[in-house]
């Protein structure tokens, strides 16, 4: 059995992605998938608040903290099932970080990973840098033009995949899908690498 870390390389995310909505994706379940649309979505926003607040305003930290706290939370419950008891990897920071088996979760693996990653970079990046003033406001929007263009490869991958899954069925009409849809319009087969993947940042 394949073990994935937390740590899986964005690289390996976009890489993979179109390989993996090609019949390999139907061991996810419907309730996986919507859990890890609403952390992709609510992650979006954390990264809108981040960037179109003042950037060094205390109630803008003070929001996206508590924000990245409740995903941490989420997506550690959307993992429980898949958690190894018998092994952690130890990386650099010293922190154990828990091995979770998703090996038969192709699509489920990539994604929540993906947001795991995001979820990393924007707490050391928003939390970290900035509150310590080590980095430059240039910088910070060099960094934050960076984030908008993974979080779009995240939100094509996380909308091509539902569309895929569910298509015809009442599922469009979920809270998460209209907002999806508000958000970025509606997808189609034609229009999702225009509009969500191969888009400047």
């Amino acid at each position: 059995m394949k073990d994935v870390s937390i740590k899986l390389s964005l690289k390996l995310y976009t890489n993979n992605a179109n390989n993996l909505f090609k019949g390999r994706e139907k061991t996810e379940s419907k309730s996986e998938i919507i859990g890890v649309e609403r952390v992709g979505y609510r992650l979006y926003h954390v990264h809108q608040v981040a960037v179109d607040g003042c950037p060094f305003a205390a109630n803008t930290m003070r929001a996206v903290e508590a924000e990245l706290t409740s995903l941490k939370a989420e997506m550690s419950y959307l993992l429980a099932p898949y958690r190894r008891a018998d092994q952690s990897v130890q990386v650099e920071r010293g922190d154990p970080v828990a091995v979770y088996d998703l090996s038969k979760r192709p699509v489920f693996c990539v994604a929540i990973s993906e947001i795991v990653g995001l979820y990393d970079e924007l707490m050391m990046f928003w939390y970290l840098d900035r509150v310590r003033g080590v980095i430059s406001a240039r910088e910070c929007q060099r960094q934050a033009n960076k984030y908008k263009k993974k979080i779009r490869t995240m939100m094509y991958i996380g909308m091509k995949y539902r569309d895929y899954k569910f298509r015809g069925s009442s599922d469009r009409t979920s809270l998460e899908w209209n907002e999806a849809v508000k958000q970025f319009g509606e997808p189609s087969n034609m229009s999702y690498r225009s509009r969500y993947y191969n888009v400047p940042a």
